[in-house]
């Protein structure tokens, strides 16, 4: 029986806390953090829901920055995230520009 009720819950997504981050890393996080109104920086931030750190953030009212090398990605964040700043870059190590290729919008 208590499998069943357990079914119903996830289907009906009542008692179930949703991550969107790939292993629940924002349900970790999140007890520590202000529930509304904070800023982040979310650097290989992929895509605006999917596999998202800052997704459940988001939607709790808070904003930021997000960085990707993906361009593509631009336009999701502008549609789904439009508080955000999405820029188009990679971040590593190393000093200089010899390798960065210039950002197209």
């Amino acid at each position: 029986m208590s499998i069943i009720k357990a079914l119903i819950k996830l289907i009906l997504g009542r008692g179930v806390y949703r991550s969107y981050s790939v292993s629940g890393e924002d349900l970790i996080i999140l007890p520590f953090l202000p529930a509304k109104g904070g800023f982040y920086v979310d650097v290989g931030c992929y895509h605006p829901i999917l596999y998202s750190n800052t997704y459940r953030l988001y939607r709790n009212g808070w904003k930021g920055i997000v960085i990707d090398p993906n361009r593509r990605l631009g336009r999701l964040f502008r549609i789904f995230r439009p508080l955000d700043i999405f820029i188009q870059a990679a971040i590593g190590r190393g000093g200089g520009t010899e390798n960065v290729l210039p950002i197209q919008g």
